[in-house]
């Protein structure tokens, strides 16, 4: 068993063996495992006890920025990222929402409308106006999605609640 005292933000004081040091142990010391104790020793100044974790103590306004910047990036991954479609997988990359707005123009301008589409798989199939409309509304929804997703994260990051990547993940799952 080993000991430490901690700072508010989990850096480490303080080390304490017990076989060591028996009669200088604060009452506040806690209880470290042995991969803490050498986790923390390798990198005292970098390193936190967080929660019984060993975490890089990266200032959180870094950590901020970051979470900030990944959920974005899982923002754009999830908007362009595609989607399934009574069957068919409907890419939603810059270039495919383009031409499924282009298609859509003219489906509304002509209900006889017909194309033959390519999915991301490389399917063919044949649309017409009602499913070329259909597609585009269900494209709309995906990406106000992505787009609402992101907009109830932001928040979380910069108040504090969402404090990993994996919470980000989740979010966008």
């Amino acid at each position: 068993m080993k000991l430490a005292t901690l700072s508010e933000d989990g850096k480490v004081l303080a080390f304490y063996d017990p076989i060591i040091n028996s009669d200088n142990i604060p009452p506040h010391a806690v209880e470290i495992t042995e991969n803490q104790w050498q986790d923390l020793l390798e990198d005292q100044a970098n390193k936190r006890l967080i929660n019984g974790n060993v975490v890089d103590a990266t200032p959180p306004e870094n950590i901020q920025s970051a979470l900030i910047a990944y959920a974005a990036d899982k923002r754009w991954q999830k908007e362009t990222g595609g989607f399934e479609f009574n069957g068919l997988h409907i890419a939603t990359d810059d270039r495919s929402k383009i031409m499924i707005a282009g298609a859509r123009e003219a489906a509304k301008a002509n209900p006889n409308f017909t194309t033959p589409w390519v999915t991301s798989t490389g399917e063919i199939a044949v649309l017409d106006a009602a499913a070329i409309i259909a597609i585009s509304d269900a494209v709309g929804a995906h990406v106000n999605n992505a787009f609402g997703i992101y907009s109830q994260v932001l928040p979380q990051i910069l108040d504090g609640t969402i404090i990993d990547q994996a919470q980000i993940d989740a979010a966008f799952a």
